[in-house]
């Protein structure tokens, strides 16, 4: 694998990761499960298959944990 010494900076810098954005949690919501992966992943660009399943667990523990106030 070629390293990319500009990419190599901003991956220490931001830790590889950046934040969901609402959209982004929209199209999970709403398709995942509903399409193949391979289809999900090109409406959510820079995000990987594994990082996707990672979200959608985080979510579903979010709901579970949530008490209604």
């Amino acid at each position: 694998m070629a390293l990319i010494p500009e990419l190599e900076e901003i991956a220490k810098k931001t830790g590889g990761k950046r934040d969901w954005s609402p959209d982004e949690l929209d199209t999970l919501s709403r398709y995942y499960r509903k399409v193949p992966m391979d289809d999900l992943i090109r409406y959510l660009p820079g995000r990987t298959p594994g990082a996707i399943r990672v979200k959608v667990c985080e979510l579903k523990n979010k709901k579970i944990t949530e008490v209604p106030g």
